[in-house]
């Protein structure tokens, strides 16, 4: 028996069903003691996903009857959809527990060894998957554009390698919704990124711990290690990305990446486009990495 991580994308989840009938349900998670609201919760079940925001607040459509709430340092929750129907907000236990010590000036050696055993807890092989992709575009807070895509990817590997340096995927498009689809002069709609751009955002993992500050939270579940880090220069738009790693203790997998690519929207220049200028003030990516068990029988 063989143990592989493949991931699970935050931002392409999979979400499609056709005919049967769905229940829909908006909520906010919190801390059970703190009563503060948790962003970056995973919300799933066997079909559907969905996440919090910083908010705590979440919106989940499924026609199964079943709702899985996980996080990181908190108690997993499984509820059905009529035990949370009169709460306002559901409540996660924190498992957390405050380290005594950090080995100050540890936190490269623990990257590398990450890094090492990527061939042993990675697919780095090609395989299918599908995925969802939701994106919002806002005016004055309001919502102008919603473009929704379902479809299955192929790829060569999850990670970019040196076997596979280019990484090409094949995607093909099941479904579509738009929605605020208008030509208006005066106003700017977003273009997606490539396919392939995208993939490989969501599968960023490798960086050049050279060019960061690393630094290993105290704050953080007992089996896992978080590794935070900050770019030491700015890049040409004057922006420092920032994130953090947690990382499984018991085989050094990355089970879940925080990228924040803008620090000082303030610095960022505007774009024109006809009369309209524009520009990108907020661009952060999750990334989520689930354990699955591969059985090989040889007969």
């Amino acid at each position: 028996m063989k143990e592989k991580n493949t991931l699970l994308y935050l931002l392409f989840l999979m979400s499609f069903c056709a005919s049967a009938q769905k229940i829909q349900t908006k909520k906010v998670v919190a801390d059970k003691q703190t009563k503060l609201p948790l962003d970056k919760v995973n919300i799933y079940n066997q079909k559907d996903n969905s996440l919090t925001n910083e908010e705590g607040a979440f919106s989940f459509v499924s026609d199964v009857d079943e709702l899985n709430f996980s996080l990181i340092g908190y108690e997993n929750l499984k509820v059905s959809f009529e035990e949370i129907k009169k709460a306002d907000t559901i409540f996660l236990q924190s498992k957390m527990i405050e380290l005594d010590e950090v080995v100050v000036g540890n936190e490269q050696a623990i990257m590398k060894k990450v890094y090492a055993k990527m061939k042993d807890n990675y697919i780095l092989e090609p395989y299918n998957e599908n995925f969802f992709l939701r994106c919002i575009l806002k005016r004055n807070d309001e919502i102008a554009r919603l473009q929704d895509i379902y479809g299955k990817v192929s790829r060569k590997s999850i990670f970019k390698t040196k076997t596979q340096p280019d990484n090409k995927c094949e995607v093909e498009i099941l479904n579509m919704r738009k929605v605020g689809i208008s030509d208006k002069e005066d106003f700017i709609y977003f273009k997606f990124q490539s396919f392939e751009k995208l993939f490989d955002l969501n599968a960023l993992i490798s960086l050049a711990l050279d060019d960061f500050e690393l630094t290993q939270e105290k704050n953080i579940a007992a089996d896992y290690l978080k590794i935070s880090f900050v770019k030491k220069e700015t890049n040409q738009m004057g922006q420092k990305t920032s994130g953090y790693f947690i990382i499984n203790k018991s085989d050094y997998a990355i089970v879940e990446t925080y990228f924040d690519f803008y620090d000082d929207p303030d610095k960022v220049p505007f774009q024109k486009d006809g009369k309209v200028e524009y520009r990108t003030i907020r661009f952060k990516r999750t990334s989520n990495y689930k354990k699955m068990v591969v059985s090989i029988s040889i007969i």
